[in-house]
C-alpha cells in the first residue's frame, strides 16, 4: 500500500484555502505528467505562491510512494540549503562524504515530491537541483520563487492574483475568489461585516490590489475602523497604507513594502533604475515605449519579468502590478528631480508623438487600427496629456489634439474628452493662440465635446473664441476643423436656419480654398439637416450625398456612418422607409465596429422613428428603449431627450397615457434645459397629441397653433403639428397665441407633471422589454425565416447570392441577439417572440 509522508514545517494555516480551482487543476496535471520533473511557481511576494503550492502538494501526495516534503527556505542561507532539505527528509548528514553526495545518494531511488518554498535568494544553488533530478529520476520538485531558476528542464507557472469582479459587474460579486478571501478576513475582525452594504468598496479594493491575497488580508485588517470605500481611497493614495501591526504576522508580511523590499534589494543598480522609471507607465506598455523611457529595453525587461516585477502579456505588451508600480514610483520620487522630470518628459513625448503620428490614420483609412492602438495605451495617453499640460507644452498638445479628440468621439468618451480639453484650453491665452494658430483646434474640439453633452452655451462660447482667433485662414493642416461649422450647428439647433446656413457656407468656403475635405464633409452633413428642417428634400439629398462622397474620399468610415444616417433621414422624409431602414442599419453596423456607443444609440433612435411611421410599435419601443439605455451611460443629453421622446410617442400610440406624460415631461425638461429648440418644439407637438387623446382640446390646440406659427420651427415639426391639429373638427379655427416659447414650455411642463405624479422613480415609467431580442436586420430576418424552413447554410447562400461564410456570420449574430446557441433554439425562440 502506498503511504504518504506529507510533512509541513510551518505553522498551521489559520484560514481555509479559497479559490484557485483552475490553478490547482493545472498544477496537479503538470506534476502528474511524466514530462515534468521541476515545476516553478513564480510570482511577486504576497501573491499566494506558498499557500497554493501546499494545497497542490496535498492533492498529489498519494501519487508519490515515498511522500511529499515541505522545505521552508525563507530564512536559509547558502550554507544551510542542503541541511534544510536533509532535516526534512529526514536524513542525518554525517561521515566523510560531501553533504550533496549524501543527499543525492539518499534520493537516488526515492519516489517523492520536494516542495522548496522561497527559493529566490538561493539561485546560485539552482544547479544542484538539475543534478539532483538527473540522478534521481523519480523525484519531482515543486518550487516557489519570485525569480525563475533559469534551468533547462524548468517548467514555469506564473501566478497572478485571485479572480476579481470585472468592471461593470455588480451582481454576484461574492462568487469571485478575491471577494471571498476579503470577506473571510473581514469577518474574523468584524462578525457583522455585510457585503451587501460594503459591496462597492470591496469591489474597488479587489480591483486595486488585483486580487493579491496578502494585500487583501492587509486591507481587510482596516475594516475595524474604516469603511471599505475609505480603505480603497487610502490604497490609491499610498501603497504604504497596506500594513498591519498584528504580532503573529511575520515581519516580512506586515506590509506590502516589506514584501517588496527583498525583491528591490536583489536588483542591480541598472535594474533598480529601470524598474523605478518604468513606474511612469500606466496600464502596460510595449517594448518600443520602454526603450525610449529607460534607454534600453529587452535585456532589462527580460530580467524584470524573470524576477516577477513585470508581466509579459499578449501581443507584445508588458505590465506592472499596480502595487508594484506604486512601490517603484516611490523609489523614483526619491531620485533627483531632474531624473524624475526627464523620465516623465520622455514618457509624455512618446505618447504625444504617437497621437500626432496617428492623425492621418484617425482621419481616414486606418481608423479602426489607430483607434485600437490608442485604446491599448489610453491610460498612458491620459498621463502623457496631463504632464504636457503641467509643463505647458502647447505645441505638443496642439499636434496631438486631433487624434485624442477623435478617439474620444469614436469611443463615446465625451466626459473624459471635456475634462482633458478644458485643462488644455486653460493654457491658451490670446498671445499663444496668435503665435501658434494650430492650438485653436483645442478650443474647437472642446466645443464639439460640449455639444455632445448638451452644454450648448459653453459650446457657443469656445466656438466663438476659436473663430475670433482664427485670423484669416485655418491652421496649416489638412485636418483642421473650422469653428464656424460648430457655430452653424448651434444656430440650427436653435432653429435659426438663415444664420446657420451663412456660417456653414462661410466655413466650407474657407476650407475649400485649401482643400480641407473634412470640413466639406462636416458642412454638407449639417446642411443636410438644415434643408430637411425646411422641407427642401432634394437639396438635403444632394448635401447628404456630398457629405458621404467627401467622407469616402477621406476613407473616413466613422463619418461615413453618420452620413448614412442623413441619407436615411432623407429617405424617411420622402416616405421610403425600407431604404431608410437599410441606411440606418448600415450606420449601426459601422458604429458597432468602432464600439461607438453614441453612434449606435443614434442609429437606434432613427430606426425607432421609422418603426413608428410603419406602425411597428413593438420594434419602436424596443429600439428607443435600447437607445435610451445607451445614452444614459454617458449622459448625452440631446440623445437622451430624443430617446425619451420616442418612448413617449410610442406610449401614446399604445394608449399608455400616464407613462407618456412622464416620458414627455422628462424629455422636455432636458431639451429645454440645453436649449435644443427644434427638439423642444417637437416634444410640445407630442404633448399636444397626448392632451387631445385625454380630451383636453383647448390647451392642446393652443400649443399646436403656437408651434405651427413659430418662426424657426422645422418643416417636419410644423407638418406634424398640422396633422395632429387636423384631428379636430374642420371648423376649428387656427389661433396665433401671444405666448413666448418659455411660457409654452412652462405650461406644457405643468400639465404633463399633473398627470404623471404616480411615478416616484423616473425609471418606473420606462417600458421594459427584457424579453425581446435586439432587433434583427432585414437580412437577418430573412435568414431566420429560411432557417425555420429547414434550409441549410449552403442553400441559403445560393438563394441570397452570398457566400456561406456570410450566412454563418449572420447566424452567429442572430443567435447572439436571441440569446441562443443553435438554429433549433433560434427558431423556437423566434416563434415565442412572434418573429416568424
Amino acid at each position: 500500500m502506498r503511504m504518504s509522508a506529507f510533512t509541513l514545517r510551518q505553522p498551521n494555516q489559520s484560514s481555509d484555502f479559497i479559490g484557485r480551482k483552475a490553478e490547482l487543476d493545472d498544477l496537479t496535471q503538470r506534476l502528474q505528467s511524466d514530462q515534468c520533473q521541476l515545476l516553478t511557481l513564480i510570482g511577486p511576494g504576497g501573491v499566494g505562491k506558498t499557500r497554493l503550492a501546499i494545497e497542490t502538494a496535498s492533492l498529489v501526495a498519494d501519487s508519490f510512494a515515498d511522500g511529499v516534503y515541505f522545505v521552508d527556505l525563507q530564512q536559509m542561507g547558502m550554507e544551510d540549503f542542503l541541511s534544510a532539505i536533509a532535516d526534512v527528509l529526514p536524513l542525518t548528514l554525517s561521515g566523510q562524504d560531501a553533504p550533496h553526495t549524501q543527499l543525492l545518494s539518499y534520493l537516488r531511488d526515492k519516489e517523492l515530491l520536494l516542495l522548496l518554498d522561497s527559493f529566490e535568494h538561493l539561485l546560485d544553488r539552482a544547479v544542484f537541483l538539475s543534478e539532483l533530478l538527473s540522478q534521481a529520476p523519480n523525484v519531482k520538485l515543486l518550487v516557489t520563487s519570485r525569480e525563475t531558476l533559469k534551468l533547462y528542464n524548468e517548467w514555469l507557472y506564473p501566478l497572478n492574483g485571485l479572480s476579481v469582479p470585472p468592471h461593470g459587474v455588480r451582481e454576484n460579486i461574492g462568487d469571485y475568489d478575491a471577494v471571498q478571501l476579503f470577506l473571510q478576513r473581514a469577518r474574523h475582525l468584524r462578525p457583522d461585516f455585510a457585503l451587501k452594504i460594503e459591496h462597492h468598496g470591496v469591489t474597488r479594493i479587489c480591483r486595486l490590489v488585483e486580487g493579491v491575497p496578502l494585500a487583501l488580508e492587509l486591507a481587510a485588517s482596516w475594516t475595524r475602523i474604516l469603511s471599505c470605500t475609505d480603505i480603497a481611497d487610502e490604497i490609491q493614495r499610498n501603497v504604504d497604507f497596506l500594513s498591519t501591526n498584528l504580532r503573529d504576522v511575520p515581519e516580512r508580511h506586515r506590509s506590502v513594502a516589506a514584501v517588496f523590499n527583498p525583491s528591490w534589494q536583489r536588483l542591480s543598480e541598472d535594474e533598480q533604475n529601470a524598474f523605478k522609471r518604468l513606474s511612469v507607465f500606466r496600464g502596460g506598455f510595449r517594448r518600443e515605449a520602454a526603450r525610449v523611457v529607460i534607454g534600453t529595453a529587452l535585456p532589462v525587461i527580460l530580467t524584470l519579468v524573470d524576477k516577477s516585477l513585470l508581466r509579459h502579456e499578449a501581443v507584445g505588451r508588458y505590465s506592472m502590478h499596480d502595487l508594484l508600480r506604486q512601490y517603484a514610483a516611490k523609489k523614483l520620487a526619491q531620485a533627483p528631480m531632474n531624473v524624475v522630470t526627464h523620465t516623465r518628459d520622455l514618457h509624455s513625448s512618446y505618447y504625444m508623438n504617437l497621437l500626432a503620428n496617428l492623425t492621418a490614420d484617425m482621419a481616414g483609412g486606418q481608423q479602426l487600427n489607430a483607434t485600437a492602438q490608442i485604446a491599448a495605451d489610453f491610460n498612458n495617453v491620459r498621463a502623457a496629456w496631463q504632464w504636457a499640460i503641467n509643463q505647458e507644452k502647447v505645441s505638443e498638445i496642439a499636434d496631438a489634439a486631433f487624434s485624442l479628440y477623435h478617439f474620444c468621439q469614436y469611443r463615446s468618451r465625451y466626459g473624459e474628452g471635456v475634462q482633458m480639453f478644458e485643462q488644455a484650453a486653460q493654457l491658451l491665452n490670446d498671445d499663444i493662440l496668435s503665435a501658434q494658430p494650430k492650438s485653436i483646434q483645442v478650443l474647437t474640439f472642446l466645443g464639439w465635446f460640449y455639444v455632445r453633452l448638451g452644454l450648448l452655451g459653453q459650446a457657443h462660447a469656445v466656438f466663438t473664441r476659436a473663430d475670433a482667433a482664427r485670423l484669416d485662414s485655418l491652421p496649416e493642416t489638412p485636418y483642421a476643423i473650422d469653428p464656424a461649422l460648430g457655430l452653424g450647428l448651434l444656430a440650427s439647433m436653435q432653429g435659426d436656419y438663415d444664420q446657420s446656413i451663412r456660417l456653414l457656407e462661410q466655413g466650407m468656403q474657407r476650407s475649400k480654398q485649401v482643400g480641407y475635405l473634412l470640413n466639406q464633409a462636416l458642412g454638407h452633413y449639417i446642411l443636410t439637416g438644415m434643408h430637411l428642417a425646411q422641407g427642401k428634400y432634394s437639396a438635403a439629398k444632394q448635401h447628404a450625398q456630398s457629405a458621404y462622397s467627401a467622407s469616402d474620399q477621406l476613407r473616413n468610415r466613422w463619418f461615413m456612418a453618420s452620413c448614412l444616417n442623413r441619407l436615411g433621414d432623407v429617405a424617411s422624409a420622402l416616405g421610403d422607409y425600407q431604404v431608410a431602414t437599410e441606411y440606418y442599419e448600415d450606420s449601426y453596423t459601422i458604429k458597432e465596429s468602432f464600439n461607438d456607443a453614441e453612434g449606435m444609440a443614434l442609429a437606434l433612435s432613427h430606426l425607432g422613428e421609422v418603426a413608428l411611421q410603419q406602425r411597428d410599435i413593438v420594434k419602436a419601443q424596443h429600439v428607443f428603449q435600447k437607445s435610451h439605455d445607451i445614452y444614459r451611460q454617458f449622459n448625452d443629453k440631446g440623445g437622451l431627450a430624443t430617446a425619451l421622446h420616442g418612448l413617449g410617442k410610442t406610449a401614446i400610440i399604445r394608449n399608455e397615457l400616464v407613462t407618456a406624460r412622464h416620458l414627455l415631461e422628462r424629455a422636455l425638461e432636458i431639451a429645454a434645459d440645453i436649449q435644443y429648440v427644434t427638439l423642444t418644439l417637437s416634444i410640445i407637438v407630442s404633448a399636444g397629441q397626448l392632451l387631445l387623446k385625454s380630451g383636453h382640446t383647448e390647451m392642446a390646440t393652443d400649443w399646436l397653433d403656437f408651434v405651427r406659427q413659430y418662426p424657426t420651427a422645422s418643416y417636419g415639426v410644423k407638418t406634424h403639428a398640422e396633422q395632429v391639429r387636423a384631428q379636430l373638427s374642420d371648423d376649428a379655427s387656427w389661433n396665433v397665441p401671444s405666448w413666448t416659447l418659455e411660457e409654452v414650455i412652462a405650461s406644457v411642463k405643468e400639465n404633463l407633471k399633473s398627470g404623471s405624479e404616480e411615478y416616484d422613480d423616473p425609471q418606473e415609467a420606462l417600458p421594459r422589454l427584457s424579453d425581446l431580442p435586439e432587433p434583427l436586420t432585414e437580412r437577418q430576418q430573412t435568414i431566420l425565416s429560411m432557417l425555420a424552413q429547414g434550409l441549410t447554410n449552403q442553400e441559403i447562400a445560393e438563394e441570397l447570392v452570398i457566400v456561406v461564410g456570410t450566412v454563418k456570420a449572420h447566424n452567429h449574430s442572430i443567435y447572439n441577439k436571441l440569446g441562443v446557441d443553435n438554429r433549433v433554439q433560434a427558431v423556437t425562440r423566434a416563434k415565442e417572440l412572434g418573429l416568424i
